[in-house]
């Protein structure tokens, strides 16, 4: 009997995951939610935490910010009940882009520093790339200018090769923000950022 349910939650999680590929939010959600009550049954708590995962995601997607904050908190209890480090550290990073898209940038700060630490010792590099990237942008928007081109820099040395196109994006997102500064003062704060000189001819070319 398990095994049928099994079965027919795989069966269920894949259509919400077509209906989600294909734009189709309210009817991947409805199946998710369906998918989630038998693994719930089940009992899979690894299986559990990757929907809620995907369900916050989609929410955040949406800008629908308050479930999102919701689904992602839960998924992190599950992920770290099953002491899946990585998995922490993306909810967490998850939680606080949230907070930043809603303008709440102490929380955001909070979550980020939170992510990158545990993504960092779990070893995800792209990862806490990115919770870098994004803490930049947290500490860029509460007004410390400096604080956040130093970490948005950072992430850019610390990201390597390891996701060109991301590090691409990172790299474009700076430079777009950079335009918002006097030129000199944008070139001061890459300086104090990095010794790096290729790194700082590539953010200021």
């Amino acid at each position: 009997m398990s095994e049928d349910r099994r079965l027919l939650a795989a069966e269920i999680y894949e259509e919400a995951r077509v209906r989600r590929s294909q734009g189709n939010e309210t009817g991947a959600v409805g199946r998710y939610l369906r998918c989630l009550e038998l693994i719930q049954e089940l009992g899979d708590t690894a299986w559990q935490a990757q929907i809620e995962a995907e369900v916050a995601a989609m929410y955040q997607d949406q800008y629908l910010l308050t479930d999102a904050l919701e689904w992602y908190d839960t998924a992190l209890h599950h992920f770290a009940a099953l002491k899946d480090q990585g998995r922490v550290g993306q909810m967490q990073l998850g939680l606080g882009s949230v907070h930043l898209l809603n303008g709440n940038t102490t929380e955001a700060q909070s979550h980020l520093e939170q992510a990158l630490q545990t993504l960092c010792e779990a070893g995800d590099q792209r990862g806490a790339g990115e919770a870098q990237a994004e803490l930049g942008k947290a500490l860029w928007e509460a007004g410390d200018v400096a604080a956040g081109v130093a970490q948005i820099v950072a992430a850019l040395g610390a990201l390597g090769d390891c996701d060109v196109a991301f590090r691409a994006r990172v790299l474009d997102q700076l430079q777009y923000r950079g335009q918002a500064l006097e030129r000199d003062e944008f070139r001061q704060f890459v300086h104090a950022a990095t010794d790096d000189e290729k790194l700082r001819r590539q953010i200021l070319e």
